[in-house]
């Protein structure tokens, strides 16, 4: 009887096969170690339960389900709107006794970071003013990589048309200086990478696609295949206008803004501050636009922790991006002066020593809670309370 035998093709296929299905194993063990679930039931209830896509204002949390948080201490839920909860008392958005404070802004707003629902932003704000007034509702709006101008998309689209609005608050700069810094020369004004990626869906869907159910499978129960397309679709079709050019440009150009573009996205943070303005003064609404503090030893001292994660941020970009942040501050506030309803707060941590950020962009229970509190003290003295 002859015996099968592998010729060196096929080995080659069986090693890697096999390789694939080892490192897939330990790949999944780690995560259920980890997680304390499976990789498969993670992304089954996040792709069916956690956000969905309103064209109208992006992304937005899906009503009553616990928001999953990678990477942070603690998964946040929302509430039977669709916001992230206070857990302080229930909302009413529809008793019209109520004064509802809308909070819009990014991650920070929307709380990661926070090592529960108690502690974001918002949740620390509504326990301060409802000292105050009982029927003030601060409800959290934030949505992760939110712009100044997305924030204006939520509000004139989903939020005062829908709800009674006393007044609006926003915590934002840092994700519209990061979006024109991280697009370099495809940024555009009002553009950001949550625009680019969904163009990028919706101009790729195809309808009765059997590779695309595929695709939708292997994203759910393979942890490797998953890694793998994160990393294409983050790191290779957000920058592939850069394969056109030689590796010396590459080198030199790849995340650097120029000083002509940072200026031009500073100011067109701050035309979009008083766009949100002129919608909300027309309507009677009083609004509070706060510019954030951001991991820069110009505007806080950093403790060893701080250092650490922001030296792990710039091995991953370039050593320039704070600098370049900052730079994008700097111009802001220029383009900001006579705008009485914005309020630098950027630099509220520099009279402390202790650790207040989480990780290099988001705040710390402590960071949540002294910057609530000054928007409080603001809010309270605006309205002479």
């Amino acid at each position: 009887m002859k015996l099968f035998k592998l010729n060196s093709f096929n080995k080659v296929i069986l090693s890697t096969v096999i390789l694939f299905f080892i490192i897939e194993l330990m790949g999944q063990t780690v995560y259920f170690f980890v997680k304390k679930k499976s990789f498969y039931s993670y992304h089954l209830d996040k792709n069916k339960t956690f956000t969905f896509t309103d064209f109208r204002s992006g992304q937005k949390f899906k009503p009553n389900i616990n928001a999953h948080m990678p990477g942070y201490p603690d998964n946040l839920s929302t509430n039977q709107y669709g916001f992230i909860s206070n857990n302080n008392t229930q909302h009413d958005l529809k008793n019209l006794t109520k004064k509802n404070i809308f909070f819009v802004g990014g991650s920070t707003v929307e709380g990661r970071g926070a090592s529960s629902n108690k502690n974001t932003i918002p949740a620390n704000l509504e326990r301060c003013l409802q000292k105050i007034d009982e029927d003030f509702q601060v409800i959290n709006a934030g949505f992760s990589g939110d712009t100044a101008f997305q924030e204006f998309l939520r509000l004139s689209t989903s939020i005062v048309p829908d709800y009674k609005t006393y007044a609006v608050i926003s915590l934002s700069g840092r994700n519209d200086a990061h979006n024109s810094y991280i697009l370099n020369d495809t940024w555009r004004e009002n553009d950001n990478l949550y625009f680019k990626r969904m163009n990028y869906k919706i101009n790729n869907l195809k309808e009765d696609c059997i590779l695309c159910a595929i695709n939708q499978k292997l994203l759910r129960i393979s942890l490797l295949y998953y890694s793998f397309n994160y990393f294409i679709e983050r790191y290779v079709q957000n920058y592939q206008n850069y394969s056109k050019l030689d590796g010396e440009t590459k080198i030199k150009n790849n995340f650097l803004m120029s000083d002509k573009n940072i200026s031009l996205a500073a100011k067109n943070f701050i035309e979009n501050l008083v766009l949100t303005n002129f919608f909300l003064a027309n309507k009677g609404i009083e609004y509070f636009s706060f510019i954030q503090p951001a991991l820069d030893e110009n505007l806080k001292h950093l403790t060893e922790f701080e250092k650490s994660k922001k030296k792990i941020f710039e091995m991953k970009v370039n050593n320039l991006y704070w600098a370049q942040i900052f730079d994008f501050y700097k111009e802001a506030l220029k383009h900001s002066k006579n705008k009485n309803f914005i309020y630098d707060i950027s630099d509220i941590f520099k009279e402390y020593n202790e650790t207040l950020y989480y990780d290099s962009v988001h705040y710390n229970d402590r960071g949540n809670e002294i910057i609530a509190k000054k928007i409080c003290s603001i809010f309270k003295r605006k309205y002479n309370f």
